[in-house]
């Protein structure tokens, strides 16, 4: 859906168009449901949360002002949801996994062509997690809104309620902390992490 597609969906859903208030669901439900699921790690949690984030949506969409993506918005609303949700139940946001994360940290070394890469590829993985476990709350979830949502800085200073800088330092200092967590057990050397991390930067 291009920009005047969303406009115009949104425009008539806030008029009380079911019909595309559904489109909108369509659109969204698989990335809203995603972040919900790495923030939650819980399917049952996190299809709660895609509930809550749309009925919620539905209800104040006419508070939408369009000054940014309606992606963006939700996004919002499903991550403070997420949070509440969190408080409440005293868990921590799930740790970034699988072949999403694969392919977005500017760090993770190259693990094809090995016979072994599946194993070392679960191994990195699981002291990833731990890693990020060890990251305080705000710079853990900011490295998850970069890395799972694709959103960028603008984007997820909008989601997290603060400034541009601030997400950029959170995960500056994140992104650190999990590579000298890394460094520290081994997982990769300096030069690799250097030589990884040049190429794939986003603004």
């Amino acid at each position: 859906m291009n920009p005047s597609e969303e406009y115009r969906t949104v425009l008539s859903a806030s008029q009380g168009d079911k019909t595309a208030f559904e489109t909108l669901v369509r659109e969204n439900r698989v990335l809203v449901y995603n972040l919900a699921l790495k923030l939650l790690k819980n399917p049952e949690d996190a299809m709660d949360a895609s509930q809550d984030a749309f009925i919620k949506a539905y209800v104040n969409l006419k508070s939408f002002r369009f000054d940014c993506k309606f992606s963006v918005w939700l996004y919002k609303i499903t991550y403070n949801i997420c949070l509440d949700m969190l408080r409440r139940q005293q868990r921590h946001p799930a740790p970034i996994s699988g072949e999403e994360g694969e392919t977005a940290l500017s760090f993770a070394p190259a693990l094809e062509g090995d016979p072994e890469a599946a194993v070392r590829r679960k191994e990195f993985w699981a002291e990833i997690n731990e890693g990020l476990d060890m990251l305080p709350e705000d710079q853990r979830q900011a490295i998850i809104l970069r890395e799972i949502t694709g959103l960028s800085y603008y984007e997820i200073a909008r989601v997290a309620g603060c400034t541009e800088g601030t997400v950029k330092s959170r995960i500056a200092r994140g992104r650190e902390k999990l590579a000298a967590f890394l460094l520290s057990r081994g997982t990769f050397t300096s030069g690799k992490r250097h030589n990884s991390a040049k190429g794939g930067k986003r603004k």
